[in-house]
């Protein structure tokens, strides 16, 4: 994980620098600047917080409910109740 942080924190520095160098106008370059830097604050954050990225999670198994026996249904033409059946 620690490879992917820097991995992540070095993209964001190199497109910082290349908005530094690119463009001209102050207050488009500067909210790259800030997007960047939350980026950064939002990865370190979860870094540190252990969450992990959904590929790496570990797969639990997920447990299937027990299969539900008929209890028994009640008929809406007639108003009687059906025999419950059994589930194989």
């Amino acid at each position: 994980m620690k490879k992917r942080l820097w991995s992540a924190l070095f993209a964001y520095f190199a497109i910082a620098v290349m908005a530094f160098f690119t463009l001209d106008g102050g207050l488009l370059r500067n909210a790259v600047w800030v997007v960047m830097a939350a980026l950064v604050v939002k990865t370190y954050v979860a870094y540190r917080a252990g969450w992990a990225v959904s590929g790496e999670e570990e797969a639990s198994p997920v447990e299937a409910p027990p299969p539900l026996e008929n209890s028994g249904a009640v008929d809406a033409a007639d108003g009687l109740v059906a025999e419950p059946r059994k589930l194989t």
